[in-house]
């Protein structure tokens, strides 16, 4: 009977205490993955859509807490590579597996325009996510600010007695943020991202939810420990 009902629906007749929201980059990931702003959601219809998702978790008796979490500059993913070609504005980027040789008209590229454009849209949703954060005294994660610190300095990886100087990992390709593809997050990546949603929840909520062993995870994670570079194959 749920197979026509949305998630948020079949997740809020679980009956859950807590509810974690992270939306919106597909809202402008396309653009990014198409190289074409026409892809970007309209505002008004995200705007639309999380006015439906606040109304139907507030209308569910047994929440007790929220975490609401913003979105990274998805112009600086491992995803994109800049464009190296004097035709195209300094600045340019393409898709990784588009090389400059195989670029076949501006289509192909997002241009500085087009990339400010994209940014515009991550910053207009953002004001929304955290407007609605304030708004329901929901927990917020400021992923955006916590990615572009990332991109500048690293992070170095928590362990179980506190961040490992001899640990570190980066935003760029194969840092070990991001698995193969340079969008989707590594298995480390994701100990990280939870980290900061444990801390946004336990520093709003007063609660003492323990930290994921950031060191522990890369042990494990192959795309840490011995990554294979497949775009020099």
């Amino acid at each position: 009977s749920d197979v026509c009902s949305s998630d948020l629906d079949q997740a809020m007749k679980q009956n859950p205490t807590f509810v974690s929201v992270w939306i919106g980059h597909n809202d402008v990931l396309a653009a990014v993955a198409r190289t074409d702003t026409t892809n970007l959601t309209p505002l008004a219809d995200f705007e639309k859509s999380l006015v439906i998702l606040i109304k139907k978790i507030k209308d569910t008796p047994s929440v007790q807490g929220v975490v609401l979490a913003n979105l990274v500059d998805i112009t600086q993913l491992p995803y994109l590579e800049t464009v190296n070609l004097p035709e195209y504005p300094a600045g340019s980027k393409r898709v990784y597996y588009k090389s400059d040789a195989n670029i076949k008209g501006p289509h192909q590229v997002l241009d500085p325009s087009e990339l400010a454009l994209i940014k515009e849209r991550l910053q207009a949703i953002n004001a929304l996510l955290k407007k609605a954060a304030a708004d329901n005294g929901w927990a917020f994660v400021d992923f955006h600010q916590f990615y572009l610190n990332v991109v500048k300095r690293g992070h170095l990886l928590r362990g179980e007695n506190g961040f490992s100087n001899n640990d570190v990992i980066t935003t760029e390709y194969l840092g070990g943020l991001f698995s193969l593809d340079g969008m989707h997050i590594s298995t480390t990546g994701q100990a990280v991202f939870a980290n900061e949603f444990i801390n946004a929840i336990n520093q709003h909520y007063l609660t003492s939810l323990p930290n994921v062993n950031e060191v522990a995870v890369s042990q494990k994670d192959s795309l840490y420990q011995n990554p294979v570079n497949p775009r020099q194959q």
